[in-house]
């Protein structure tokens, strides 16, 4: 019989498949091992493309003259870490007859399971597990369906052309801005998807701080019926939309005293459930009603797929199923209802026939986010749990009735000028019992008022018996949260300036559900953006960016228009209809028109003050020798001096200073004492001085051992005796330790 390597993206993924598909399987080297399968597991990305001086080693320096840097080929490489795992799986292949990819269902589960096919020259025929959820139910039915490795070559082709795109932009831009522009720790790390997303919260904090609040008023009259009073506000039409104080309390005197006719039409406003989550609109809301982070959502959202089983396949862009789901979300409903007993009774019959829930044309991958309807564990975190009744209350809304209102309009005239009241009831609160204070879809519409209980308004006479002027001041835009930075990503179309690109654009979005979250820690982790409670505020290194950007006219290099056709063209890619060479060959062509724009840029102010305030903060102390600045480099901390010789190694004995140390160092004074470790592998305390020594008369690391005695002599233990034994014949200093 033939023998199956099986390999999934995470150790839980593969130890899921073998207990539903192939229980009482082994444990071996890095695999797990049956008499007809071997299942093993990648740890993420164990392939990736190689590093620039991979290629050539000029291109190890960030020199402006070896730009731009396109490989041809590109080539790959194992991540160094985990290289292990990569040996165990090209052991565990050998003696298998075919491979099945049982990475996640997805661009990137493909990349990462044809990287290390392609790296490792597998041959093996190549089969797919495509599943939506890690349940033994949903397992076995995908393994009842394996497809055929050939039927996603596309699919690998534009993660292929995205990795490698992504590699260009990044590596070139990167390097270009921080060769012309940067230097001595200061890096303007570029990104295809990064900086675009960068610029959405960079145009926000600059809109709001532009902004300057304008007081306006609104003619309010306060009329009474039959001891019945309501409020009207004027629905008239102003050149500039807002009126003055002066204006308002015109329109407002001249209605003061009339006797104006009722009429209210009354009508039923019914409001539709909320769709299925996907990825992005739970980011969104556990973001809202948590203050989650996107990577927060994801990695919980991730286990309570993998770890748990107790939700579908979380990375998603769909908000719908499909008739296939029909006979599985009807078993499903009853087993997550009780959970929400404010619900009452559920018709799982209702969602299945509305084209909100159901709809096959809106599904590509995988269907919106499901509950699996296992039940919860004992110990469940409450992450887990929030997260998960997010998903429940989606689902269960579907199978309530739509909220219905009762809404009453009445419109009238006074003193010329046209005044509005309208007020709503709720008849059928509907799907809307599930999120009761909660100020998100079930907010109350902000327009309606809801009349006093026993009120009527009805046709006849009423009289003006109050007319003045509500004072009201516009509002700044609205800071990003993660959330909303999330949503704006997925509707990238929306915030193109150009009218008729942004009709063009419409649908496009940046990123995908698997990467947002990413983007936006990557944005935080080198210093573009920094969170304010729930708020996300570009710093000054952000803005420099997108100065440089805008100054150099690469506004596409921060425009969402770019970003979003390429992610639309890799979409086209993945269904063969754009080949993916050429894609990247027109991604090339940027790179080599954006290095050669950068090269001959101006600087800003911005930049400017960025790099004398790395060049000042690089600085840990005064030389001892000569008096000149010694810096903080990569591994040492020097005399800016070429010519002294001055140095403080920062690994010493396995302990790594800090420029706090070197600076009480360079200064004369001692520090520690530290645990640390011989290069015979034997742990020590000592501190340390740093002082001229040896015939040389160089400045050098000295140990410290012990404290003195009453009698001056220093206290040596036994232990502190053998270290130095070790030491004995070799140098004095920090470099007799160094390995």
């Amino acid at each position: 019989m033939a023998k199956l390597l099986i390999l999934a993206e995470k150790p839980a993924v593969g130890r899921a498949i073998a207990e539903t598909l192939f229980p009482g399987a082994k444990r071996a080297d890095g695999y797990l091992d049956h008499p007809d399968a071997r299942i093993t597991w990648a740890i993420g990305h164990l392939v990736t493309l190689a590093e620039p001086e991979d290629y050539h080693p000029e291109w190890a320096r960030w020199d402006a003259d070896t730009l731009p840097m396109v490989p041809d080929p590109f080539r790959l490489k194992p991540v160094e870490k985990t290289k292990d795992q990569l040996k165990k799986i090209r052991q565990a292949a050998k003696g298998c007859d075919a491979i099945v990819n049982a990475c996640d269902s997805g661009r990137e589960g493909e990349a990462i399971f044809r990287f290390i096919y392609d790296h490792l020259g597998l041959t093996l025929p190549i089969r797919r597990l495509w599943t939506p959820s890690l349940t033994e139910e949903g397992l076995k039915k995908a393994w009842a369906d394996l497809r055929d490795g050939r039927d996603y070559e596309a699919l690998y082709a534009a993660a292929r052309a995205r990795s490698e795109a992504d590699w260009l932009v990044g590596l070139n831009a990167t390097r270009a801005f921080t060769t012309r522009h940067g230097g001595h720790g200061v890096v303007y790390s570029i990104g295809r998807v990064q900086t675009p997303v960068l610029a959405m919260v960079h145009d926000r904090d600059v809109a709001i701080q532009a902004f300057r609040p304008e007081t306006y008023h609104v003619p309010t009259l306060t009329l009474d019926q039959q001891g019945n009073r309501f409020e009207a506000t004027w629905s008239g039409e102003h050149p500039t939309g807002r009126l003055t104080k002066e204006e308002a309390g015109r329109i407002s005197g001249q209605a003061h005293g009339a006797t104006v006719t009722l009429d209210p039409r009354r009508d039923t406003a019914r409001r539709q459930v909320p769709l299925l989550h996907s990825l992005s609109t739970l980011q969104t809301e556990a973001n809202r009603l948590y203050g989650y982070s996107a990577d927060e959502t994801l990695k919980t959202a991730q286990a309570l797929y993998e770890t748990h089983k107790l939700l579908t396949y979380p990375r998603t862009s769909a908000n719908h199923v499909t008739e296939d789901e029909a006979g599985m979300i009807r078993a499903l409903v009853p087993k997550v209802v009780g959970r929400h007993p404010v619900a009452g009774q559920v018709d799982v019959e209702r969602a299945l026939g509305s084209k909100r829930f159901v709809d096959a044309s809106k599904v590509e991958d995988h269907h919106a986010l499901l509950p699996t309807g296992k039940p919860w564990p004992d110990g469940l975190g409450e992450k887990e749990r929030n997260v998960l009744t997010l998903v429940e209350r989606r689902l269960i809304a579907h199978c309530l009735p739509v909220e219905t209102k009762e809404r009453v309009t009445v419109d009238i005239e006074a003193g010329g000028e046209p005044f509005r009241a309208r007020f709503a009831q709720v008849v059928d609160p509907g799907w809307t019992v599930l999120f009761r204070g909660e100020e998100d879809e079930t907010d109350k519409d902000k327009e309606d008022a809801t009349l006093p209980p026993g009120m009527q308004i009805v046709p006849g006479p009423a009289t003006v018996v109050v007319a003045t002027t509500k004072e009201r001041v516009t509002r700044p835009p609205v800071p990003y949260t993660e959330g909303t930075l999330i949503q704006a990503m997925k509707q990238a179309g929306r915030h193109i300036e150009d009218e008729e690109a942004r009709e063009s654009a419409k649908g496009l979005e940046i990123g995908t559900e698997a990467t947002r979250a990413a983007t936006i820690e990557r944005l935080k982790k080198v210093g573009y953006i920094r969170p304010d409670g729930k708020k996300l505020c570009v710093t000054d290194k952000g803005r420099a960016v997108i100065q440089l950007a805008r100054s150099s006219g690469l506004h596409l290099l921060t425009s969402p228009e770019m970003t979003a056709k390429w992610e639309s063209a890799l979409g086209l890619v993945a269904k063969g209809e754009v080949d993916a060479k050429a894609f990247v060959k027109k991604v090339e062509a940027f790179v080599r028109h954006l290095v050669t724009t950068v090269k001959t840029q101006e600087g800003t102010e911005t930049t400017r003050r960025l790099q004398e305030t790395a060049d000042r903060d690089r600085v840990v102390g005064t030389c001892p020798e000569c008096g000149g600045d010694v810096v903080e480099r990569k591994n040492s901390y020097s005399c800016e001096n070429e010519s002294c010789l001055v140095v403080l190694w920062k690994q010493i004995a396995g302990k790594t200073l800090t420029p706090s140390h070197a600076k009480t160092l360079l200064a004369g004074g001692t520090v520690g004492p530290f645990k640390m470790t011989s290069k015979q592998k034997r742990p020590f305390e000592a501190a340390l001085t740093y002082k001229k020594s040896g015939d040389a008369g160089l400045y050098k690391l000295e140990f410290v051992f012990g404290k003195k005695s009453g009698t001056g002599r220093k206290r040596t233990s036994r232990k502190q005796g053998a270290v130095a034994d070790d030491m004995a014949g070799m140098p004095k200093g920090a470099q007799a330790l160094l390995d």
